[in-house]
């Protein structure tokens, strides 16, 4: 390993740390971890979530699907699958979000994005979480655009 390489390595655990204390003290954080293929995006979130789980943070792991054909928020389903009762109804409106068309499914998604946010404050509210989502490149166009909500909720999730 090149010095710089383990420069960057000491300073994506860094931050890593930083944001797992962040989260236990009821301030949510994104993290992405992008680079070329293996690099050690995934060995370094698995790492992460080894040590989250040490620390007594509930971890959820999930991976987008490669070449991008997926059901649509799969990898948000099997994150919230393991949020106990919160969760899986937030599966249960998130999966129906798809049927609709128009501005009928754009009100749809919007009331299952915010179920979702809604389902991860109860999820976090008494154990800070860690949620990986893996191979973010496969994804499908709605993982992302929860990913974004998400994103823009969490300093404000506990």
């Amino acid at each position: 390993m090149s010095a710089a390489s383990a420069e960057t390595r000491g300073s994506v655990h860094t931050l890593l740390t930083d944001a797992r204390a962040a989260a236990r003290s009821g301030q949510g954080r994104l993290v992405l971890l992008f680079g070329e293929a293996g690099i050690g995006k995934t060995t370094t979130a698995r790492e992460a979530a080894t040590i989250a789980r040490r620390e007594g943070m509930s971890v959820r792991w999930s991976a987008c699907w490669s070449g991008g054909s997926t059901v649509a928020h799969a990898p948000w389903i099997a994150l919230l699958s393991g949020l106990g009762e919160a969760g899986r109804a937030a599966i249960g409106v998130l999966v129906g979000s798809d049927a609709a068309d128009g501005a009928a499914a754009t009100a749809a998604r919007a009331f299952a994005y915010a179920t979702v946010v809604n389902a991860l404050d109860n999820a976090t509210a008494e154990r800070p979480a860690l949620l990986v989502l893996d191979d973010l490149h496969w994804a499908d166009e709605g993982t992302l655009q929860l990913l974004d909500v998400v994103a823009a909720h969490l300093p404000a999730l506990a």
